[in-house]
């Protein structure tokens, strides 16, 4: 099976550190594979994901804010429509648009209250609802610091 190394498809990777704070890095895909999904259609750039354990439509109405909370298991958020963003424990808030791939992995820790780890969530719009799709998964991805970034 044929690689393309130049392929690079950028998603942002909320984790937890050693320390639990948690963080928000931006990652790319990479070496995606050449294949042939199904004759007689051309070939076209695959990369495996965890295993989906199902999927959620989600609207965050305008003006929507959680408090600090974790992911509660391994997902995938893809950005429909509207925006929506996150901020993490180390004070980095990240605008998502449509479009823009998240995956969350600031899974609960059990020394910490739910309420003191995590990332705050909103929609910053007064307007218009966030659409997103939740792709939850069987497993966390490795976190960034312990992986290095292409």
């Amino acid at each position: 099976m044929k690689t393309n190394k130049s392929i690079r498809q950028k998603y942002y990777h909320l984790w937890t550190d050693e320390n639990y704070i948690s963080r928000t890095t931006e990652q790319y895909f990479t070496d995606f594979a050449l294949i042939q999904y199904s004759n007689p259609t051309p070939e076209y750039h695959y990369q495996d994901l965890p295993v989906v354990k199902g999927s959620e439509f989600a609207i965050l109405p305008p003006g929507w804010e959680s408090d600090f909370h974790p992911t509660p298991s391994p997902q995938w958020v893809i950005t429909l429509s509207g925006q929506w963003s996150t901020t993490t424990k180390d004070g980095v808030s990240i605008t998502y648009q449509p479009g823009d791939v998240h995956f969350g992995g600031d899974l609960p820790i059990e020394e910490l209250p739910l309420n003191q780890q995590g990332h705050r969530a909103l929609n910053p719009s007064s307007k218009e609802p966030a659409k997103v799709l939740i792709i939850p998964v069987n497993s966390p991805l490795t976190p960034p610091q312990n992986r290095g970034t292409p």
